[in-house]
């Protein structure tokens, strides 16, 4: 075999790799070390590092391609071309900037703002850091966010002014889950707000349900063929009907009037009976801006991975009261191990 290097193609690659190994010979250990580890680091990190790697081999395959020059015995060997590119990014300079004095106070203004240390200033345009627990989500917080700060100083900005607070998290899956179980956003924000009318205040409300019912009806009296004189019961009509809380949220956005009555026809009621409805009124508006903020940042969640599709069924699903999924914007990656602790208390006795 020996006798056949630099004369025979098919030793070319042990030729390469016993001149590689003379080359190492020579290096010191802490340099061989480093430069495996690089290697180790290429094969399973770095993606381009095997891609570009696969594109050099197979042109320097085409390169060294060998054949009878016309005939005359001779080996010609074909090296192509090398083509490139290089520049210079000149005249680079900071971004001219306002930037304002901060001011610390208590521990921290003894630890980073003692005396004779240099001002601390701030970039009103810097949104500062987004803390996420996966990459993912970092990418759907910058999309979000960015969305919100291009459009912040005008009425666009609206969708984008996501909050996932776990409150608010908390409460918008409670109303996924009803319409997982099978009912609609309407309904459901309506028994958010009946049961709130009628447990969280000391103010007797219950009697304008059945009003509110019949102004904002579920589905009873909306059909023109069907529909009956105001002075009927409305549980004559349907006695499992419900406030739509839906149209009540919409009547009131498209109006603007967000105190009781909402500028429809409702009977009078007490200062004390319009602050408890204007209370629950404004937290089932708050419940559904929860369920939006989620289905937004949910559907920006699944377009950054690259799932078209479920993101369009995301805010479809939303959007039309089916069933929609259960959130992944929201699911946490756990890793570590998991250790339980048990602890036992014991109290005196009485």
């Amino acid at each position: 075999i020996p006798t056949q290097f630099g004369t025979a193609t098919e030793t070319q690659d042990l030729e390469e790799m016993l001149a590689a190994l003379a080359h190492l010979t020579k290096q010191p250990t802490a340099k061989l070390e480093r430069v495996l580890i690089e290697h180790l680091d290429a094969c399973a990190y770095r993606y381009d590092a095997w891609m570009q790697g696969l594109v050099n081999y197979q042109l320097q395959r085409m390169r060294n391609i060998t054949g009878n020059n016309g005939g005359t015995g001779d080996i010609e060997t074909k090296p192509g071309i090398y083509l490139g590119a290089y520049g210079w990014l000149e005249e680079v300079k900071p971004k001219a900037k306002q930037l304002t004095e901060k001011k610390l106070d208590g521990e921290l203004k003894e630890k980073f703002q003692r005396t004779g240390d240099t001002p601390l200033v701030t970039d009103s345009s810097n949104a500062g850091y987004i803390l996420a627990p996966s990459l993912n989500h970092a990418v759907t917080a910058a999309v979000l966010r960015n969305g919100y700060i291009s459009n912040r100083t005008s009425p666009a900005a609206k969708p984008f002014a996501i909050n996932l607070s776990a409150e608010r998290v908390r409460l918008a899956l409670t109303i996924v889950d009803g319409m997982r179980a099978g009912q609609g956003l309407a309904a459901l924000l309506g028994y958010q707000l009946e049961r709130g009318l009628h447990d969280r205040h000391d103010t007797e409300v219950d009697e304008f349900i059945f009003d509110l019912r019949k102004v904002f009806p579920l589905q009873s009296n909306q059909l023109q063929s069907t529909r009956t004189d105001e002075h009927d019961s409305i549980e004559q009509i349907e006695a499992r009907n419900v406030i739509n809380g839906l149209a009540l949220i919409e009547h009131i956005e498209q109006t603007g009037v967000r105190n009781y009555p909402f500028g429809a026809a409702l009977p009078s009621a007490t200062s004390a009976q319009r602050a408890a409805i204007n209370a629950e009124v404004q937290r089932i508006i708050e419940l559904n801006d929860a369920v939006a903020d989620l289905a937004m940042a949910e559907g920006v969640h699944q377009v950054v991975q690259g799932n078209y599709d479920r993101a369009a069924a995301v805010l479809d699903s939303y959007s039309k009261g089916h069933l929609p999924p259960t959130p992944d914007v929201i699911q946490t990656p756990r890793s570590g191990l998991t250790i339980t602790q048990r602890v036992g208390l014991q109290f005196k006795t009485g």
